[in-house]
């Protein structure tokens, strides 16, 4: 039943064509007037965009966790490691295939 509503490529529909064309004439019009209004059309674009991912996301059945702000965040980690040299980047150094040339180079003289 979640494929019904995810939107198949190829469906145009009157609705979706007329909503792209109110979109597309809001835009024109905020680039047209300029000044306050650009900025207008900017924040409005940005919320326009960020609804629709939102609106994507629940239609995929995505679950969004909750942001803890006390959580420690793993770039003060990896700050504090950045001096010596951690295990990933020995171990990945260790794991490269040696090159070994079939013949000997040519030197130039």
């Amino acid at each position: 039943m979640a494929e019904d509503k995810l939107i198949k490529s190829g469906q145009i529909t009157l609705p979706r064509i007329l909503f792209l064309g109110m979109v597309g004439g809001i835009i024109v019009a905020t680039v047209a007037l300029g000044g306050v209004w650009l900025t207008v059309g900017y924040w409005l674009l940005t919320l326009g965009i960020s609804g629709l991912l939102l609106l994507i996301a629940i239609d995929y059945g995505v679950h969004m966790e909750k942001v803890d702000p006390q959580a420690p965040l793993g770039q003060e980690v990896a700050s504090s490691e950045s001096g010596s040299e951690t295990d990933a980047q020995a171990a990945s150094r260790e794991s490269r295939p040696r090159r070994r040339a079939s013949r000997a180079t040519k030197r130039r003289r």
